[in-house]
């Protein structure tokens, strides 16, 4: 497992990175030295979790294509602000985090949705630590998917050193999707952490109803209830905010990524997403190999550190093409949701996600190629005779 990151430093000496990230860290020519250090061990530990989050990963697409259910799968190692922000939040010591490395899986529906989670939860090899069905009973935010903790369990001696690494998995539909990157992309263009439930309180309840609708029309009972007084509530809040304006800007906010350009034969699994709030503008690099991975969460291979201006996420995807639908809320695509937006606000329903019909072309007639010359070396009239 040399390719991938490996703990450099004492889970004891991780405890106490944790310890230290919770609180507030001075800088100065006495404190500079401990506090690197502090770091680094923090980014050890988070780096040496990409090897089995790329386990995880791959495992989740396989169920998916045991299914034959169509959709993406993603995975991101967490943010250091995130990271800081969740320890002094829960009270636990870093090596308990449960989502440091997660994996992500967006299907169609959630039917579908439902059927992978009973695959894996049913058919995995880690160990299930635990599983909160937000699909169904969802935050008091309106976030809804379903997400499952794993401890990894290694298939031989070679990856003994990330045994008990823990995972989270998300699965979701496109829907749920669709709601929950909206959510973070209004966020980033706000300079709010929406996704905490901190910001405007009228875009907060205007997503927590969206949420109802979105759950209604995936046949979820809870959601069925006043859904006549939840929609004019939409209308005015839609109309108050000019909410659906304000998703047309995110939705053509500036981004570099069409214009990245690599090597056909060379396909990247792994690449950087360079948030700069400021600018509010995305940048992506990829990384060669998972060996990078501990460089750039040091800010040695990107330029950049984690900090108020930079959210810096390292991710694994199956398609480099898939990046934008994995993580749409970087690059202000939040069409899906605005589509359902409108729907509501004009009086009809929202339509669950589907995936239009995929049109196979069928292939040329194959070229049978002129051989004869091989075949009857004697023929008169061969084709390279005058």
């Amino acid at each position: 497992m040399s390719e991938y990151p490996q703990l450099e430093f004492s889970k004891k000496d991780v405890v106490r990175a944790g310890t230290a990230l919770k609180g507030r860290l001075d800088w100065s020519p006495d404190s500079e030295a401990e506090i690197r250090k502090i770091f680094a061990i923090a980014n050890s530990w988070r780096a040496s979790h990409a090897f089995p989050m790329h386990r995880l990963r791959a495992e989740m697409h396989g169920r998916m294509s045991a299914l034959k259910v169509k959709g993406l799968t993603a995975a991101r190692l967490k943010q250091m602000p995130s990271i800081r922000a969740k320890l002094s939040r829960i009270g636990s010591n870093l090596r308990q985090l449960q989502d440091l490395g997660g994996c992500r899986a967006v299907v169609p529906s959630i039917v579908e949705a439902r059927q992978l989670v009973s695959e894996i939860v049913n058919k995995s090899s880690h160990i299930l630590k635990r599983e909160d069905a937000y699909m169904d009973a969802p935050r008091d935010s309106g976030y809804r998917s379903h997400h499952i903790v794993f401890a990894f369990q290694p298939r031989d001696k070679s990856e003994e050193g990330y045994e008990g690494r823990l995972i989270e998995m998300q699965i979701r539909s496109r829907m749920q999707h669709s709601w929950a990157t909206a959510v973070e992309a209004v966020g980033l263009y706000r300079g709010e952490n929406m996704k905490a439930g901190e910001g405007d309180k009228d875009w907060l309840r205007l997503f927590e109803l969206m949420s109802l609708e979105f759950a209604a029309s995936e046949g979820c009972d809870y959601a069925k209830v006043a859904s006549g007084s939840r929609v004019s509530e939409i209308i005015d809040l839609n109309a108050s905010l000019n909410a659906t304006q304000t998703l047309d800007t995110l939705s053509h906010a500036v981004s570099n990524l069409d214009r990245i350009e690599h090597d056909r034969n060379h396909k990247p699994r792994y690449c950087l997403i360079i948030y700069d709030h400021n600018a509010r503008r995305v940048n992506v690099k990829y990384l060669n190999r998972p060996s990078d991975i501990g460089s750039v969460l040091e800010g040695g291979v990107s330029g950049f550190s984690e900090n108020e201006q930079y959210s810096i996420v390292v991710v694994e995807l199956d398609k480099i093409e898939n990046l934008k639908g994995a993580y749409p809320n970087y690059f202000g695509d939040v069409q899906l949701f605005k589509s359902s937006l409108a729907e509501v606000v004009n009086g009809r329903p929202v339509k669950e996600y589907s995936l239009p019909p995929v049109e196979r072309v069928p292939p040329p007639p194959k070229a049978i190629a002129d051989d004869s010359w091989l075949r009857f070396p004697n023929r008169r009239n061969r084709r390279w005779e005058a």
